[in-house]
């Protein structure tokens, strides 16, 4: 991994080496890849639906379906079986301790895991605002 072979560079400072090993460590972390999953989730909901939002055939009726539609997936994925696709990848991942050849390893402190049904409940209070 880049982080962790710059944090042990020579040719860099004391400082510039902690930073290199402070993101590698956060990398590594469950929290930072179960976090980045839910996101991408998310997002990639959302980007599917502003896309379709702004189709030239979109009538007022259709995008209220849409958003009625979206409101639906979020509240189902605030379900304990209602993950999306990355975040199950992640899920294997932190049981396996590995992703993409990088070891995954739990940190206590500030790395905390974004609570899924709370996120979730937000997205959609958002929708329906």
């Amino acid at each position: 991994m880049h982080f962790t072979e710059s944090s042990m560079d020579q040719s860099l400072d004391g400082k510039e080496c902690s930073t290199f090993a402070g993101l590698a460590k956060k990398l590594q972390s469950t929290a930072f890849l179960q976090n980045l999953a839910l996101m991408h989730d998310a997002l990639a909901e959302l980007s599917d639906l502003s896309k379709s939002l702004q189709a030239d055939s979109m009538n007022l009726s259709k995008a209220h379906r849409l958003i009625v539609r979206q409101t639906e997936i979020f509240t189902a994925r605030k379900a304990d079986a209602g993950e999306g696709q990355m975040s199950k990848v992640a899920a294997d991942c932190v049981t396996s301790g590995t992703y993409q050849n990088v070891c995954i390893v739990p940190l206590a402190g500030k790395h905390v895991v974004i609570n899924r049904q709370q996120f979730y409940q937000a997205l959609c209070d958002a929708l329906t605002a």
